[in-house]
């Protein structure tokens, strides 16, 4: 018997014991895990304790399950639904006893009882009597519609609907395991209606199909799909549906085979495009993938959510701008959408705005706290940021779920390093390499470490790892630096050579020409030397520290003069620098595994 099975049958004997409230909590828990399940929504109604709680509960199972008699009884009793004489029970069924009280509202303390399966032929005749008188008392028919398409008003991923009296117990279901986070949420989740929802009276399995997609268990999808084409083979939707289940199980061929026969059936079918575009995104096709996306936009100006698609493709080539162009056209129709927040986060974390990046990042968390990613994205941005504290609690908060992502490790543990706790930001670096051998940025962060206390062997060995597995331009200078700090100023000249065709900006060519030119002038090459303390001179000297360029020009004073003269002996010039480490963060960010590197500055001592 599974947990969740487990969680039912302790829900189902709590109702039979009247805990209401324990009954309340453990359907909680069912609903967080599925919230597709019309049966959990239904009991919850027979255990919240204010009407609107109870008319919300079978409301959405009436969603889920639109012929479900109980659920309709239940709404008309409430006078949500208008009469439907096909529901009323028939005199034989009706007890006199219960016929002489019809001037009392029934309790719906008693709808525990009323919904059980097992019960409902003891207690449901009698309930329903009362209803059948209710419902001709009722005098505000009201006509339901029924179209062929279900498009829903776009909702957020997340959107918080408010069930006030459901409050969770802070422990898991199973032990052992961190408490999952929704069950710290006061509030449940609605999960953004279906795009593609078309009603299929005939077919049960087309909406079991559908539930098993919310589970995730795409192979039932499909089996149940195929039932529901078995009946209607000419409906494009469900084999929309077949592609999507083989899209998210990784089988692209198969996955566009079916969009292409939904397209074949109804050839202005959006969502078929959608699919297809997904599927070359997930191939790095990034143009065929804008294309399809745009055909689907053509067909359907509606259908917002290729919006958040297409800034997740832009994201995906760390193209912060065109990004946040597109999440701007989706946010008039999807305000609270966590993840317009969440991509909104990324794209501004990507073009450098890290305090606005930061507070959307917060806002997408805030919409739904169990969704996972938001995490260590606010703790890569707190980090940029200058918040450390705030992106250790939130880093820690994620590996406690995720314990095997290195790259996460690695960002905890600059989040350390930049408080100060050596200690713990070298067990978050051991932690990432341990997690994963080939983690090139957790190499690299425990040389700098190594570097700054001063540990030049060590440092080199992790830094020669870093390089051999990503070469960088922090990692060629800190190495040329490890081996500076040995006195091996040959092969420190090597790295900071290597280091050149990395550099980036133009801070990091002046760090470049400083330290090249120092090793050039320790193994006698002053016309080297010469060259690149006067290209350092010739940079832009904006956010250039001073005293590299006052380094540069007393140097230059002295190597250059009017009349030859012998050359200074060796070193004269250029005292070997003192490793001062300063801990500061290079900002370059990435979509998906940058990190607010470590970056290790030597101020070179003046002559």
């Amino acid at each position: 018997m599974t947990v969740e099975e487990n969680v039912f049958r302790a829900a189902m004997e709590a109702i039979d014991q009247k805990d209401r409230a324990r009954a309340r909590d453990l359907l909680t828990r069912l609903i967080k895990k599925n919230p597709e399940s019309a049966e959990y929504w239904l009991w919850m109604s027979s255990v919240v304790d204010t009407a609107r709680e109870r008319v919300f509960c079978l409301k959405e199972a009436l969603k889920l399950e639109p012929e479900n008699e109980i659920v309709r009884r239940g709404l008309i009793l409430s006078g949500e639904l208008p009469p439907d004489e096909k529901l009323i029970l028939p005199d034989k069924f009706q007890t006199r006893a219960w016929r002489s009280t019809l001037d009392r509202r029934p309790s719906f303390d008693d709808l525990g009882n009323m919904f059980s399966w097992k019960k409902m032929l003891l207690a449901g005749g009698a309930f329903i009597a009362v209803v059948a008188f209710i419902i001709f008392a009722l005098s505000n028919p009201r006509q339901s519609k029924q179209t062929t398409m279900i498009r829903p008003q776009r909702t957020p991923t997340a959107s918080q609907t408010a069930i006030p009296v459901l409050t969770l117990a802070a422990k898991d279901i199973s032990s052992g395991s961190p408490t999952p986070l929704w069950m710290f949420l006061p509030a449940t989740y609605t999960p953004t209606p279906l795009y593609v929802n078309t009603p299929h009276p005939r077919s049960e399995a087309y909406r079991t199909a559908l539930r098993s997609m919310q589970r995730g268990d795409f192979q039932s999808m499909l089996t149940f799909l195929d039932q529901s084409l078995a009946l209607q083979p000419d409906e494009p939707d469900l084999y929309y549906y077949k592609g999507e289940a083989y899209r998210l199980m990784g089988n692209s061929t198969q996955a566009l085979k079916f969009y292409q026969q939904a397209l074949a059936l109804d050839s202005s079918f959006a969502p078929a495009y959608v699919g297809m575009a997904r599927v070359a995104a997930s191939s790095n096709r990034t143009a065929d993938a804008q294309k399809y996306f745009q055909k689907a936009l053509s067909l359907d100006e509606d259908y917002v959510e290729i919006y958040l698609d297409q800034a997740a493709l832009y994201l995906q080539s760390l193209d912060g701008e065109p990004a946040l162009a597109a999440l701007n056209m989706a946010a008039t129709a999807m305000p609270d959408s966590m993840l317009l927040h969440f991509y909104r986060a990324r794209a501004l974390f990507l073009i450098g705005e890290y305090g606005t990046a930061l507070e959307e990042a917060y806002h997408a968390q805030k919409l739904d706290i169990t969704y996972l990613p938001a995490y260590p994205l606010i703790g890569q941005i707190a980090l940029a940021a200058g918040k450390p504290e705030d992106a250790v609690e939130h880093l820690q908060t994620y590996l406690r779920y995720q314990p095997d992502d290195g790259q996460a490790e690695v960002w905890l543990g600059a989040a350390f390093a930049a408080q100060g706790q050596t200690d713990k930001a070298m067990q978050a670096f051991d932690q990432a390499i341990q997690v994963d051998k080939q983690a090139a940025e957790a190499y690299l962060q425990r040389g700098l470490l190594y570097l700054a206390d001063g540990q030049a062997e060590k440092a080199i060995h992790d830094l020669v790892t870093a390089v051999g597995l990503k070469k960088s331009f922090t990692g060629y200078i800190a190495l040329g630096k490890a081996y500076w700090l040995q006195g091996d100023e040959r092969s420190a000249y090597v790295q900071f050579a290597n280091a050149e065709g990395y550099a980036k900006n133009n801070l990091q060519k002046a760090e470049m020409y400083t330290w090249r030119a120092q090793s050039l002038l320790k193994i006698d090459e002053k016309k080297a030397a010469i060259r690149d303390w006067k290209a350092l001179l010739a940079l832009p000297r904006e956010n250039i520290p001073l005293e590299w360029i006052t380094l540069a020009e007393e140097n230059l004073n002295q190597l250059i003069t009017l009349t030859p003269s012998p050359p200074p002996p060796t070193g004269t010039n250029t005292p070997r620098p003192t490793l001062t480490a300063t801990i500061t963060r290079t900002r370059q960010p990435s979509a998906t595994s940058a990190s607010a590197t470590l970056f290790l500055t030597a101020m070179p001592l003046k002559p």
